[in-house]
């Protein structure tokens, strides 16, 4: 059975009750391992909180990707509750004068592009300017630490979707990746705590923790998007639906244009480890092509510890761009997702397994330069 951070951190809490007031950083996804939303158990037992911090989707996550939220207070616990997710998209120091403490709460999906990481970021950012200690309360990665995929993030690329110069897969947990960047930036051992999850081992995937699965966001619906969801993401910088509106977002592409036998047919030919492609049909209630009548692919995981996520996505985008290069369009979004200024112009010269392969060497040495800072033991 797998003992969360929180559940640590709560049973040992007792040095930390006397004489201080604390800011939880969290959101809706952080639970007990019996659903109990961490942010209610913490203020129920007593715990000197006086206010929160919340990101994207809010603190209850109920509001949509990409909504701004205005500070509040949390009808629930009656704590203030300062958004980082609009008007304002980074913490400050000057919200650390009234406190001694901090503690993150969040549940990662393995991917550099969740916006959560530029929220944890920031805060501990302000929080190392204003002297306040940190303790960030870890989880498991839902998609393990065994696998790293594709190109590390150039430092001139960063924005809230690449807050962290790390490949697109990291296999990391949040301790571990914050753990590595903290050595980068110097940080003392009485600044930054992590308060690991016992039982835990890197080759674990969701299904291996028993855990329930509680929406990191609203399009976050299960083990397999969180699978998938480090190239299918991808998709979003394409005229490709990604699945937005309907029960299968980041598992379904396609568009209006698109023979979704015709893909299935050669992304299937292409053997990806793991998966198959399978034609589908499929209407958006909301985003792109939305009440339109799309044509597609699903992707079926057949094996999870298979899947490569990223070549998957490449390999859409790729195939897509080569039988409908008239109807597919690559927006803006794509450079900050990928990292790369033109990728369609990058498809055109090199085959989509070319890129694939710088993408796997610069990866290969991020799992490498990372090793020191693992939590968990890998295979």
């Amino acid at each position: 059975m797998i003992q969360l951070g929180f559940e640590s951190f709560l049973e040992n809490s007792t040095p930390y009750l006397t004489g201080k007031r604390w800011v939880l950083a969290t959101h809706a996804s952080a639970t007990t391992t019996q659903c109990d939303p961490v942010v209610d158990v913490l203020s129920g037992t007593g715990f000197p909180l006086v206010k929160l911090f919340s990101g994207e989707h809010g603190l209850r996550g109920d509001v949509a990707a990409g909504e701004p939220i205005a500070d509040h207070t949390d009808p629930y616990t009656g704590l203030p509750v300062i958004s980082l997710y609009g008007p304002r998209y980074a913490a400050d120091a000057s919200m650390f004068t009234d406190v001694d403490g901090l503690v993150l709460d969040f549940q990662d999906i393995g991917s550099r592009y969740y916006t959560f990481t530029a929220t944890i970021l920031s805060v501990l950012t302000a929080a190392h300017e204003a002297g306040v200690p940190a303790y960030l309360l870890d989880r498991p990665n839902p998609i393990g630490g065994q696998t790293v995929e594709g190109n590390i993030l150039a430092k001139e690329a960063l924005s809230i979707v690449g807050s962290l110069p790390i490949p697109i897969r990291h296999g990391l947990t949040l301790g571990e990746l914050f753990s590595w960047y903290g050595n980068q930036q110097n940080w003392s051992r009485d600044f930054f705590h992590v308060i690991p999850c016992q039982g835990l081992t890197g080759s674990m995937l969701w299904h291996d923790t028993h855990l329930p699965w509680v929406p990191p966001s609203p399009n976050s619906t299960g083990p397999t998007m969180a699978l998938l969801y480090p190239g299918t993401c991808l998709i979003e910088g394409t005229t490709l639906s990604e699945g937005r509106g309907t029960a299968y977002p980041f598992e379904i592409a396609g568009a209006p244009f698109v023979d979704g036998h015709h893909l299935a047919a050669v992304l299937n030919s292409h053997e990806h480890p793991g998966v198959r492609f399978r034609p589908v049909t499929f209407q958006p209630s909301t985003s792109k092509h939305s009440g339109e009548t799309c044509h597609g692919v699903q992707i079926h995981v057949m094996d999870p510890h298979l899947v490569q996520s990223v070549g998957i996505g490449l390999d859409l985008i790729a195939t897509t761009l080569a039988l409908w290069p008239d109807d597919t369009e690559i927006n803006p979004f794509m450079a900050k997702l990928s990292g790369i200024a033109d990728l369609r112009a990058l498809l055109y010269k090199a085959e989509y397994a070319q890129i694939l392969q710088e993408f796997q060497s610069q990866s290969n040495d991020f799992r490498v330069q990372s090793q020191e800072y693992w939590l968990y033991p890998r295979v």
